[in-house]
């Protein structure tokens, strides 16, 4: 009987012992749990703090409508943006314009000729300059759906081999604009 029960006292540490890890294990379980938030079974109390309020990142969308203050502000910046363009229309009659090609692509090739202009309408007046050589050419201002732009191929027929200057002017009823960009002809 000794023996029997010294055996049952085995038995019963082992079950309190592996109870007692169970219990242990679940608790610190539960305790990860909570620390990453993957769970809330510890409210604050009332009188403490809430948790930080939830800050919104540059991706998330606020699909609510325009609070007044954003609403005031962007008709502000629309006005001064309006005011701005009447002072700069009222003031100032200057088109940007950017040769973005002025040569020859192959030698006896003609002479092409491609400019950015700021202006949406118009024309453009080319002329080439140099070596006993002065000629106009005329082209119409394009829109070419993200821009706009002046373009011709001069042929070099009539041109003698030499250096030359390209003026480039862009024109409208309410604006000028010009550049210029040195060439060479070799036929």
């Amino acid at each position: 009987m000794v023996k029997q029960l010294s055996h049952k006292k085995r038995n019963t540490r082992k079950v309190v012992l592996i109870s007692l890890a169970a219990v242990l294990t679940i608790g610190l379980l539960l305790v990860v749990l909570e620390k990453t938030h993957v769970t809330n079974f510890i409210a604050l109390s009332p009188s403490a703090p809430a948790s930080p309020a939830k800050t919104t990142s540059d991706t998330d969308v606020n699909y609510n409508p325009p609070s007044s203050n954003e609403t005031g502000l962007a008709d502000q910046i629309k006005n001064q943006a309006q005011q701005n363009n009447q002072d700069s229309s009222s003031t100032s009659n200057t088109a940007q314009v950017s040769l973005s090609a002025a040569a020859q692509d192959e030698t006896g090739g003609p002479i092409v000729v491609r400019a950015i202009v700021s202006i949406q309408s118009g024309n453009c007046t080319i002329n080439l300059s140099g070596s006993n050589y002065n000629k106009d050419f005329t082209s119409s201002i394009k829109n070419l759906e993200t821009y706009y732009s002046c373009s011709l191929d001069i042929p070099i027929s009539d041109i003698p081999a030499g250096n030359y200057t390209i003026m480039l002017t862009a024109k409208n009823d309410t604006a000028t604009g010009s550049d210029s960009q040195k060439v060479e002809v070799r036929k």
